[in-house]
């Protein structure tokens, strides 16, 4: 059986490509998964993962308006952000990201592939580590 609620919020750490946000499709997933998702992202979910959450969100809107007002709380936290804080959110996701690409490489994890193939599999990884801090 099909775990639609799940594979949307995996989807959305692929998020990190706007080719690939373009890509989820949130047809197949009632309204109230689709609320359920959105607020999880808002107290849990990570940067990138809430980023694609906002592209998904604001191309949906017209057809679930319930989605605007969670749309403006994630919007908030990425505006409000401190940049400048060693602890934010981009830049323990950076240092993380950092680290996995390192180790993929010193691997040799694909290798015979272009280079975004391991970048994709580093920031997926880094986003699923992240979301377990």
């Amino acid at each position: 059986m099909w775990r639609l609620y799940e594979g949307f919020l995996y989807s959305l750490l692929l998020s990190s490509h706007p080719s690939l946000t373009s890509e989820i499709h949130t047809d197949r997933l009632s309204s109230e998964e689709l609320i359920r998702a959105f607020e999880f992202l808002d107290k849990h979910g990570d940067r990138i993962s809430q980023l694609g959450a906002i592209e998904v969100g604001l191309r949906i809107m017209q057809s679930t308006p319930e989605v605007e007002q969670i749309l403006i709380r994630l919007i908030k936290q990425l505006c409000d952000d401190d940049f400048n804080e060693k602890e934010n959110g981009f830049n323990l996701f950076s240092a993380m990201f950092v680290l996995v690409d390192g180790e993929l490489s010193r691997i040799r994890l694909f290798t015979k592939e272009p280079p975004f193939y391991r970048r994709l599999a580093a920031l997926s990884q880094a986003e699923l580590i992240f979301d377990k801090l």
